[in-house]
């Protein structure tokens, strides 16, 4: 998903009142709340509505002795992606500036920092009885000359992108502030690629997105294989300093960052949720039970259910088969659910390292729209046709690496446009 924002805000009516454990105001008997809720914000219908973060809503509060109160909803805008608050190796930096894996500012062409104008999911996580932010930078599309990055000569279609850590404190209005912030180092996970939809988890840590147009296109394919070869060269250039080449099974994985009491976090890509062009994983109320949107056009909806509450690193994932049965009405159908595989972070990540499209499958180009015998037609990902035969033993491989592609070859639904989420 593309957005173009460049403060990171939050949205509150009373300050986020609630979130303050020694605010009771709204505790005593002649001021208990009965019940909340929030009025709509019409659609924009102008050009000016259409360019702005606005909101015309309003928290509507009930008291239990009948009284009712509305506020304004407004925006509080803790810091912008340009603010040199960001604290890295001794030194401040924009907010939403990106960096290699050593934790060092990318710089462009002209020389300035490279800074994320997206700043897109956020989490809110109360540690201790401490505040923390998690936020995501999703992409960087203008330079510092004000060109757009992925048409600018000698530069990239895109940069390794980052989340930051900011520390909250509340104020006894209720009123947030960003008090530090720092980067979030993922070098032990090879990186972060186009993170976009986040979400808490039951267990209070921050579940993410790699939402990976790029680096999933078939080799045979002549129209689209330049993004993959760009968005590789982009990694090993920009993040690893021309140091190493970068893996495409090592992006589009699902990552958890965790943060503890004092500010410390850690990080994990749950390579056993499988692999997609991500824009969210979805956990529901059972902490098992995750929902995973594909981003793009012929991608699929994949369910994850964990083995074990709270712990996303073994599970079994499936894929989404419709079988449309009316088109009135914006259409009917049945939904199953085909069983792909089950595997652990550890099994998939060694298979990541070790292998690449081609120990996967045997491919051939399609010709005149027909495969040679042996070869399954499929079109997963893009327009491209493809033909592919799953080689022997690598079931597995293709249901966590390959699983769009897997999902097609099953007989599972890959005609979804944009399947963000459910």
């Amino acid at each position: 998903m593309k957005v173009r924002l460049w403060g990171l805000g939050v949205l509150s009516a009373l300050s986020l009142a609630g979130c303050n454990d020694d605010d009771n105001r709204y505790d005593t008997p002649s001021l208990s709340i009965e019940s909340v809720e929030f009025t709509s914000t019409p659609a924009p219908a102008t050009a000016d509505e259409m360019a702005k973060t606005y909101s015309r809503s309003a928290v509507k509060i009930t008291y239990r002795d009948g009284r009712v109160e509305e506020k304004p909803l407004a925006y509080n805008v803790l810091f912008s992606v340009k603010d040199p608050i960001a604290e890295a190796n001794g030194q401040k930096h924009p907010a939403g500036q990106v960096y290699n894996y050593k934790m060092e500012p990318l710089i462009d062409p002209m020389g300035n920092p490279v800074v994320a104008e997206t700043p897109d999911a956020n989490s809110l996580l109360n540690i201790d009885g401490k505040l923390f932010l998690v936020t995501h930078y999703e992409y960087d599309w203008i330079l510092s000359d004000g060109s757009t990055a992925w048409t600018a000569p000698g530069w990239y279609t895109r940069s390794p992108m980052s989340m930051t850590l900011s520390h909250i404190s509340q104020g006894s209005d209720g009123q947030l502030t960003a008090t530090k912030v720092r980067p979030i180092d993922f070098s032990g996970v090879n990186g972060l690629w186009i993170p976009c939809f986040g979400s808490q988890t039951p267990w209070n840590t921050h579940l993410g997105s790699e939402e990976d147009y790029d680096l999933i296109y078939n080799p045979l394919d002549s129209k689209n294989y330049g993004a993959t070869t760009a968005g590789l060269k982009a990694l090993r250039d920009q993040y690893f300093k021309g140091e190493r080449e970068a893996n495409p099974y090592h992006y589009g994985i699902i990552p958890e960052v965790t943060v503890k009491a004092d500010g410390a976090t850690s990080v994990v890509k749950h390579y056993a949720m499988s692999r997609g062009t991500w824009e969210q994983a979805k956990l529901m109320p059972d902490g098992r039970t995750a929902y995973l949107g594909d981003d793009g056009a012929h991608v699929q909806m994949t369910m994850f259910v964990a083995d074990k509450y709270g712990d996303l690193s073994a599970g079994t994932v499936y894929t989404a088969k419709w079988n449309q049965t009316s088109d009135q009405n914006g259409g009917s159908a049945d939904l199953t659910w085909n069983k792909l595989g089950h595997a652990t972070n550890a099994e998939i990540k060694a298979l990541a390292d070790t292998l690449t499209f081609k120990d996967i499958f045997n491919a051939v180009a399609p010709g005149n729209g027909q495969c040679p015998s042996g070869y399954q037609r499929i079109r997963a990902g893009s327009t491209a046709d493809e033909c592919l035969a799953l080689k022997p033993g690598m079931e597995k491989a293709a249901a966590f690496l390959e699983t769009r592609r897997y999902t097609a070859l099953l007989g599972g639904t890959t005609e979804w446009t944009k399947m963000e989420g459910i």
